[in-house]
């Protein structure tokens, strides 16, 4: 099989507010707007139609590799903030999940039931490329036989506070062996 990688799938995505319509609302009630943003962009590069909860058993081939950098801040800071002033008790238990900086990927992960490697990436501007860098590199060492690359940022208040000129969005891009690829019909 060949070492190189193609992109099979991508998409961009940049309204939270349409993940319901997309997703369903079932299990979205708790989830951050990056990892809402990244499961719609996912849902759009996999092709999947609106409404559509993959509903196939668990895909071991199929890895994730996310990246953001303020992915979870709210929660993170609201958990601190909570901490700060009312102790570890005023914490809600619905909040532990999403402080994980994993968040991201492992919702991914979940949702469309892949079972494959599950990394984030979380180390600054050129998170995004590394990401991709780094589903490629699972692809090559046959770790795995496709991989869900995606990025994402929220626009709260939070991430503002850090970085004012950041933009909510997530972009998804779909990689595979380039063998694997090549006899498809694209549309």
């Amino acid at each position: 099989m060949s070492r190189s990688v193609a992109v099979t799938g991508w998409a961009v995505h940049l309204d939270v507010a349409q993940a319901p319509a997309m997703l369903g609302r079932k299990g979205l009630l708790y989830k951050e707007p990056a990892t809402r943003l990244a499961l719609c962009a996912v849902h759009r590069a996999l092709g999947l139609p609106d409404g559509v909860r993959p509903s196939t058993g668990l895909d071991p081939d199929t890895a994730v590799v996310a990246s953001s950098n303020l992915g979870n801040i709210a929660t993170v800071a609201g958990v601190t903030r909570t901490v700060a002033c009312e102790g570890g008790r005023g914490v809600s238990p619905m909040a532990a999940p999403n402080a994980s900086s994993n968040v991201v990927a492992g919702t991914v992960a979940l949702w469309f039931r892949f079972g494959g490697p599950n990394l984030m990436l979380c180390n600054g501007e050129t998170s995004g490329l590394d990401a991709v860098a780094a589903g490629a590199l699972l692809i090559r060492s046959g770790r795995a036989g496709r991989v869900v690359v995606v990025g994402t940022e929220p626009a709260d208040a939070d991430a503002v506070a850090v970085y004012p000129a950041i933009r909510a969005g997530a972009a998804c891009v779909v990689l595979e062996p380039a063998a694997r690829a090549a006899g498809r019909c694209w549309r």
